[in-house]
């Protein structure tokens, strides 16, 4: 079950004199310090045989080497995700890039394997078994780990599993879309979010869901504030309600039971969250102790749904 919370630190590169490496430092010690409580609390297991736990991934965050934080610090790369996200600058996941871009990140990390990696973004233009090939080679060879996809369509996913599965060869055990408590209304085509679909097909695979964007920006943190467009229509505010009732009942946030809600539900979800300061992690981690009971599951769950409104 998975248990760990992922980290990416935030706010924009740390640079020389800029007084922000020792706070990088503290996001560390403080990610590092915790994630084994993370693992504990939540049932342990993580991550198939190597959980993820802390994934860091701003090399400017501080001088140390790759190798100061022992075994607890987890390297998660995503392919193909380049400075510019529009889609005139993707790569796609033909055999070259996805070699290139491994050796990238081993070399930009200091690390000879990477844990966790990441096709990032769909590539239809390629055969999949290209992908699928090149992929597994590197998780044969031990370059990587554990091998994911993200912002895939469940089918696309299946059939990526279906070719390696064929081949007696490794294949995708992770995916990582967009989820939170709120719930969207997706564009036509939007392929990118958790799906009841996708959720019935992890639980029948046994795949472990990774959830990004899960505090939607910051939204939570921030009451009268409207959601992101996608994200505001009535049954979100009537979620929004029940969602600060309950924090205010537990002394807790919004953003911690949004973070225990989707640990520990059913299936457990990996929450990816970002943190540009000590004060923020220390918040985070907080959803590590926090505990939902079976009523105000139900509660969180009800909310909103049975309204008529969409």
């Amino acid at each position: 079950m998975p248990g760990d919370v992922t980290l990416v630190p935030g706010g924009s590169p740390a640079r020389p004199g800029d007084g922000r490496r020792q706070q990088g430092h503290g996001l560390l010690d403080l990610a590092v310090g915790e994630v084994a409580v993370a693992q504990d609390q939540a049932g342990g297991g993580g991550v198939g045989p190597e959980p993820v736990g802390v994934q860091v991934g701003d090399p400017h965050a501080g001088g140390r080497g790759p190798g100061d934080h022992g075994g607890a610090v987890h390297r998660a790369v995503e392919l193909d995700q380049p400075g510019d996200p529009g889609p005139e600058h993707w790569q796609g996941l033909g055999a070259k890039t996805i070699q290139e871009d491994a050796e990238t990140s081993l070399r930009q990390l200091g690390v000879e394997r990477l844990d966790l990696y990441y096709a990032h973004i769909d590539d239809r233009a390629t055969p999949q078994e290209e992908t699928v090939d090149a992929l597994a080679t590197l998780a044969e060879r031990g370059t990587v780990g554990l091998l994911g996809a993200s912002n895939h369509a469940t089918w696309r996913i299946e059939r990526a599993r279906a070719i390696a599965r064929a081949g007696g060869r490794p294949a995708y055990s992770c995916v990582q879309q967009e989820h939170s408590y709120l719930l969207p209304w997706p564009d036509p085509g939007q392929v990118n979010l958790v799906s009841e679909e996708l959720v019935d097909y992890a639980a029948a695979e046994d795949l472990t869901l990774l959830a990004y964007s899960p505090l939607l920006k910051g939204v939570y943190a921030r009451p009268g504030e409207a959601p992101m467009p996608g994200y505001d229509h009535p049954t979100n505010r009537a979620r929004l309600a029940v969602l600060r009732e309950v924090a205010a009942e537990l002394g807790a946030t919004p953003a911690q039971v949004v973070l225990a809600w989707l640990m520990r539900g059913e299936p457990p979800m990996i929450p990816v969250v970002g943190a540009s300061t000590v004060a923020q992690l220390e918040e985070l981690l907080g959803a590590v102790d926090l505990r939902l009971d079976g009523e105000v599951r139900k509660r969180l769950d009800a909310a909103g749904r049975h309204g008529g409104d969409w």
